[in-house]
C-alpha cells in the first residue's frame, strides 16, 4: 500500500510538473518504479520464509499469553515470527522511504506551481485548481491509511507487550479489512466526476439531503478543480 500510495504522487508529479531535467527522469522512471516495486515485495515475501516451526513457536506463544479460550488453543495458528527484528525493519523502512517520497513529490509539486505563479506562465485560477486537487488528493490517501495505521499500530504494540484483549483484537482486524471499502468510498467522495455519478444512482431526496448536510462546503471548494483535472 505505501509502495501504491508513493506511485500515485509521482504520477501527479510527472504529469504536472516542468522542470529541465525532467527528460532524465523521463527515462529513468518506468526501472526505477518496477526496481521499488520488486524490492518491496522481495522484502515482505521473505516474511513467510522466516516462519519459525510451527509446534514449537506456539508453546511458546501460548506460554507467554495469558489464560485463553479453549477455542484458540484449538484453532488452527499460525505463528509468523517469534523474533520480529527483521519484520519490524522492513516494514519501518518501507514506510519512511514511501513517506520521504510522497512529502518530495509534494513539495516539488508546490515549488513547480509556485514558479509557474511567479513567472505567469500559470493563473491564478489553475494555481487554485492544482493546490485543491492536491488536498484531494491527500484526503483520499491519509483516511484509508489512518484506517490501516492505527490498528496495525496497536497490534504491533500488543505484539510486544504480549498483551491480549480480545475486543481490541477484533476491532483492529475489522478496521483492516475494511480497507479497501473506505479506500473506495474517500476516492468516490472527494472527487467531483466519481461523486456526482454516485449521486445520480441515487434517489433525488438522498442526493440532496447528502450533499446539503455533508458535502455542501466541500463541493464549493472542490467542484473547480475536478473539473480542470477532467478538461485537462
Amino acid at each position: 500500500m505505501a509502495v501504491s500510495i508513493a506511485a500515485i504522487f509521482e504520477s501527479r508529479f510527472y504529469t504536472v510538473c516542468e522542470f529541465a531535467w525532467k527528460s532524465y527522469w523521463k527515462r529513468w522512471r518506468k526501472a526505477g518504479i518496477i526496481f521499488y516495486h520488486v524490492v518491496a515485495s522481495c522484502l515482505t515475501l521473505l516474511f513467510g520464509f522466516l516462519a519459525p516451526d510451527q509446534e514449537t513457536a506456539k508453546r511458546n506463544m501460548f506460554a507467554k499469553l495469558p489464560c485463553l479460550p479453549q477455542y484458540i488453543y484449538d484453532a488452527n495458528n499460525y505463528v509468523l515470527c517469534e523474533d520480529y527484528t527483521y519484520h519490524l525493519l522492513t516494514l519501518v523502512v518501507l514506510g519512511l522511504s514511501a513517506l520521504f517520497m510522497v512529502l518530495l513529490f509534494t513539495a516539488l509539486l508546490m515549488w513547480n506551481a509556485v514558479v509557474q505563479l511567479k513567472r505567469r506562465t500559470m493563473s491564478q485560477r489553475t494555481f487554485q485548481l492544482q493546490k485543491t486537487f492536491l488536498i484531494a488528493l491527500g484526503i483520499q490517501v491519509s483516511v484509508p491509511l489512518c484506517a490501516v495505521a492505527l490498528p496495525a499500530i496497536y497490534l504491533w504494540v500488543a505484539l510486544v507487550l504480549y498483551y491480549y484483549n480480545q475486543a481490541f483484537t477484533n476491532f483492529a482486524v475489522c478496521s483492516l479489512s475494511m480497507h479497501g471499502f473506505v479506500s473506495s468510498t474517500v476516492m468516490t467522495l472527494v472527487h467531483r466526476p466519481y461523486r456526482e455519478t454516485l449521486f445520480s444512482l441515487l434517489p433525488k431526496k438522498v442526493t440532496a439531503r447528502s450533499e446539503e448536510h455533508y458535502f455542501k462546503r466541500f463541493l464549493r471548494y472542490n467542484r473547480d478543480v475536478s473539473v480542470g483535472v477532467v478538461t485537462s
